[in-house]
């Protein structure tokens, strides 16, 4: 299970993203930026070890936010969409094999004012991998 935590703030208004790797250890993988479109750029580590915007989130006329990400030919194409849910969280929805929408994550509000995160695993049940203090949008 990886684990990803964001809710370190750069100087610039950012925030830096951090999961365990193959050690359990936390490291910097990456950085979620505001952008001057009033969107939020998506930073992550190439091969190489050097940050690379990868993606992007913009807010949509529904009330959501659609995420978008380079395509194997560096285009940037939607991927996907973040709407709130009832319960006061946010549920993340991605495409699948199929080009379908379909929930892949959940940002459930916890009892210190952050938001668990639970992604599907591999049999398609939620589970918990990690915690933000502010939802990324």
């Amino acid at each position: 299970t990886t684990s990803t935590t964001m809710d370190v703030q750069p100087i610039y208004g950012g925030t830096d993203i951090y999961q365990n790797n193959e050690y359990g250890i936390q490291e910097k993988t990456g950085e979620i930026r505001n952008n001057y479109t009033g969107g939020v750029d998506i930073y992550q580590k190439n091969e190489y070890g050097i940050q690379e915007k990868t993606g992007e989130m913009r807010n949509n006329y529904t009330g959501g936010v659609d995420v978008y990400q380079k395509n194997q030919y560096g285009i940037q194409e939607k991927t996907g969409e973040m709407k709130n849910n009832y319960t006061g969280g946010v549920d993340v929805y991605e495409k699948n094999k199929y080009g379908i929408q379909e929930k892949q994550k959940e940002y459930r509000k916890n009892s210190l004012g952050g938001y668990d995160v639970y992604q599907k695993n591999k049999y398609g049940i939620m589970e918990k991998v990690g915690s933000v203090k502010k939802i990324p949008r």
